[in-house]
């Protein structure tokens, strides 16, 4: 933490030394003096056109899975260079939309493509084919036995996708991330120009993948989730479904936005329906299962510990709690449960689950990969550690500031790489030759400090205005952004005081605002035309 600058764009007054984990962490949006910012993932492409790339030194593409975790925690608090970048992100997977021409030329040479309407998982600016068959798919390769032969991987012979025709499914949760990345994008600017063109390309995505439905739910096949190797067979996974009553939600709210009141009632019924539903993807103690087998009977990774699924997936539990789609009551449950197994915690947050899968539910396409501790198997991941800090902030959880100061730790320490092995153990060990040519930077370590601010906060951008929700971890005494938030372009200053869970006064350019309940506040537009002032006072 002792390279960040002095930070000027926030101000937090503590009974401890939390202010300086706080002004650490938003430098790496701000900038700091030694480069380990947001900034240094943000390379020029072939068409001209700057995007977060996933890193510096392995994956020097753009994920919309990673998009997701970069960019969702520093929207609010992005200028408009930022959200320009942040834009020509998320966009490009729209640009490569499946269309017929696209498929048929596909279809001329594999034997496995996407539908038509789907949006691909991700894109390589920087090459000069952005998009092909494998940017549709977890895991595959167009088959290159000169890359197999030099690849560290040992399975890189199985990427052939000319083998593979039939056996697995197109990837689901990484566009459905990006929808709401699309979403929440234009809800925040506002910009009811581009907004009818990308509801039209949403829709038709979530149409093709609503033809999954079976249950009321969505039955996916193998490698189809977030999951990757570890989805083996068909399921219902949580964090699939999850994502998908989060895009209704947000399409729904972007509807409102433009007057389109009928399509809004569409999108909403849709998403009353799933959400009748998904409730069967739950544990009774509150948090998400990782899913249910095809058969609707077996409930996999239960979340117990114990037993032959037992293992808590964190990804869909830590995700639902950022998104707004648990309850309160369920987003503790799931903090909860995170901090009562040490494995998930003890080499700072988190792992993709704990304990391991039974390989029944392996691709079985891979031997076994990957073994217990090892990548979507228990390894360790900025993209799910930036959410579950989220998580420990939303509920206001006492160790929040250590975990925050504990990823800090391994930000300054340049431990950036998004998938560390051996259950999270010895991460400066792990890598090493991605190290040889200077330091490692990635868009989803960056990413994960964002998370906090937003949770923080507790702000998200709706059809009508802006809703804040704050909860200020225990001992900070108040938190005040000097840094505005950006509404459509115009500025807005919070400042919250008191680290209560209830809301007890709010000020809007000083004068008393009564449109607040004890949890939640909502700042209308038509206060907002001009940029304001807000600021909230919370009590126990």
């Amino acid at each position: 933490m002792e390279d960040s600058k002095t930070n000027l764009d926030i101000r937090v007054v503590d009974g401890d030394d939390a202010a300086s984990a706080f002004e650490s962490a938003f430098s790496i949006l701000t900038g700091r003096q030694d480069g380990n910012d947001l900034s240094a993932v943000i390379q020029r492409g072939r068409d001209g056109l700057l995007y977060f790339l996933n890193d510096n030194c392995w994956w020097r593409y753009v994920d919309f899975q990673c998009t997701f975790h970069a960019t969702y925690g520093w929207r609010p608090f992005f200028d408009s260079d930022y959200r320009l970048v942040d834009y020509n992100t998320w966009s490009l997977g729209f640009k490569y939309q499946a269309t017929q021409e696209m498929i048929q030329e596909f279809s001329k040479v594999f034997p496995c493509v996407p539908p038509v309407g789907f949006l691909p998982q991700n894109a390589y600016p920087l090459d000069q084919v952005v998009i092909s068959v494998e940017n549709f798919f977890n895991n595959f390769r167009l088959f290159q036995p000169e890359w197999a032969a030099e690849s560290p991987d040992p399975y890189a012979d199985k990427y052939d996708l000319f083998d593979r025709e039939g056996k697995h499914d197109v990837n689901h949760d990484y566009p459905l991330l990006n929808t709401i990345t699309a979403a929440d994008w234009l809800l925040w600017e506002r910009d009811i120009e581009r907004a009818p063109g990308f509801c039209r390309q949403i829709e038709k995505f979530l149409d093709v993948v609503c033809e999954k439905m079976s249950n009321g739910l969505l039955l996916i096949g193998t490698q189809g989730s977030q999951i990757e190797f570890g989805h083996g067979g068909f399921r219902y996974p949580s964090s699939t479904n999850i994502y998908l009553l989060k895009s209704f939600r947000s399409l729904r709210e972007l509807y409102l936005m433009l007057g389109e009141r009928e399509k809004a009632e569409s999108v909403g019924e849709k998403a009353y329906r799933l959400e009748s539903k998904i409730g069967a993807l739950k544990h009774e103690s509150g948090w998400w299962l990782s899913g249910l087998s095809d058969d609707f009977e077996t409930r996999l990774g239960t979340g117990e510990i114990e037993g032959d699924s037992g293992y808590f997936e964190v990804w869909p539990n830590v995700n639902s709690v950022v998104i707004g789609i648990s309850s309160p009551a369920e987003a503790e449950a799931i903090v909860n449960r995170i901090a009562s197994v040490p494995a998930l915690v003890e080499n700072h947050l988190t792992l993709s689950n704990y304990p391991a899968r039974p390989l029944s539910e392996l691709d079985d396409d891979h031997n076994g990969f990957p073994p217990p501790g090892t990548h979507l198997n228990g390894g360790w991941f900025w993209m799910h550690g930036g959410s579950a800090l989220a998580s420990f902030a939303r509920v206001r959880h006492k160790d929040t500031i250590m975990h925050l100061k504990e990823l800090l730790e391994d930000h300054a320490d340049h431990l950036s790489v998004d998938c560390y092995n051996d259950w999270g153990w010895n991460k400066e060990s792990q890598w090493k030759h991605l190290h040889a040519d200077g330091p490692t930077y990635s868009v989803t370590c960056a990413g994960s400090f964002g998370m906090i601010f937003r949770a923080v906060l507790g702000v998200s951008a709706l059809a009508d205005g802006l809703c804040f929700a704050p909860a200020i971890p225990p001992g900070i005494e108040s938190i005040s952004f000097i840094k505005p938030i950006n509404y459509g372009g115009r500025p807005v200053f919070v400042s919250v005081k008191g680290s209560g869970s209830h809301i007890s006064e709010a000020y809007v350019d000083g004068r008393p605002y009564f449109k607040h309940d004890e949890t939640s506040l909502m700042v209308g537009c038509e206060d907002l035309e001009n940029g304001a002032r807000l600021e909230i006072t919370m009590s126990e």
